[in-house]
């Protein structure tokens, strides 16, 4: 969802993925713009059409959960192998499982800390 157009009463839907057919996307891994992990999904937008400031939001069967990424911020990032874009900047699965408050306990976490992003590649972005 563009997040500058989110007090509007039907904010912009950038692009959307639904019904989770792997492990990454169940546990909120996407990779925008690409439907990979997902049954469906939109078309990609065109650079222009992206905005500055992007919410993603993710909804499982333990929750809800989102979070606002700055386009610039993700696209000038240099992500190493292995690593996935958060809000809190790049992070390996070992760093985001940390987070969460089971970690260690042999447990499944009961939801995620939030959507992260997996693009080694991000999406060339017109920012104005």
């Amino acid at each position: 969802m563009d997040f500058d157009d989110a007090d509007s009463p039907t904010p912009r839907i950038v692009w959307w993925a639904s019904g989770p057919v792997d492990a990454a996307a169940h546990r909120g891994e996407v990779e925008l713009f690409t439907g990979k992990g997902f049954r469906h999904s939109a078309p990609a937008p065109a650079a222009s059409d992206i905005p500055r400031n992007i919410e993603v939001d993710y909804i499982g069967p333990d929750g809800a959960w989102g979070e606002v990424f700055n386009m610039k911020e993700i696209t000038t990032a240099r992500l190493k192998s292995g690593q996935y874009w958060t809000s809190k900047g790049p992070k390996t699965t070992a760093q985001i499982d940390a987070q969460l408050p089971c970690h260690g306990s042999g447990k499944e976490p009961a939801r995620s800390p939030g959507p992260s992003l997996g693009r080694t590649k991000p999406p060339k972005v017109d920012q104005q």
